[in-house]
């Protein structure tokens, strides 16, 4: 249930505003790691034991806090892509439009990298979802994700005039890659 701030209105009388809450309690960006961390209060039903110890009679329920943490890793990213057929990209496209398929999947694959035993299912995504508040957190929290990842003006304006580095120029020899890599491919 919101709360309400009461302001004063024109004329002196007063308003109530409904101050929106949301799932999200202290967002915490983590740019270095280009990740998003988050607390939200979730329900769950007692466990048999925590059901007869003295201190829960007549509950069936307790609310916990929870950390949670979201990062587009590659793996989860690119599966994604696989088990759907689309791109992370038309994902994103098609959550502004409000399609919550997209929304439950873009948001299961942030998930994944540390809550992959957890969240196993788009069900268990949309629960937690849910419990965040919906929709508008995680735009919210999809919003701080964007900011820190995205790549520095300088890059992205030296790719748009071809004035970027060339990785291969890079390397040693004159004619491209350079020594070959002395680490094996089974490490």
């Amino acid at each position: 249930m919101a709360e309400t701030d009461v302001a004063p209105a024109a004329g002196g009388a007063k308003s109530a505003a409904p101050k929106r809450e949301t799932g999200l309690r202290d967002l915490e960006i983590n740019a270095e790691r280009g990740e998003v961390s988050f607390k939200v209060t979730r329900k769950r039903n007692l466990t048999k034991d925590e059901k007869a110890d003295g201190a829960n009679v007549g509950k069936t329920t307790i609310e916990e806090v929870k950390d949670y943490t979201l990062k587009l890793s590659m793996s989860a990213a690119a599966g994604t892509e696989k088990r759907l057929g689309r791109t992370i990209g038309d994902l994103l496209r098609r959550a502004q439009e409000l399609e919550f398929t997209a929304i439950l999947n873009l948001f299961w694959t942030l998930c994944q990298k540390y809550h992959k035993a957890e969240i196993t299912t788009l069900d268990q995504a949309g629960d937690l979802l849910d419990d965040c508040g919906g929709a508008v957190p995680f735009f919210e929290a999809l919003k701080a994700l964007d900011d820190i990842n995205q790549a520095p003006a300088a890059l992205t304006t030296a790719a748009a005039t071809g004035d970027a580095p060339d990785p291969l120029a890079a390397q040693p020899g004159a004619d491209g890659p350079g020594a070959p890599s002395s680490l094996p491919l089974d490490a």
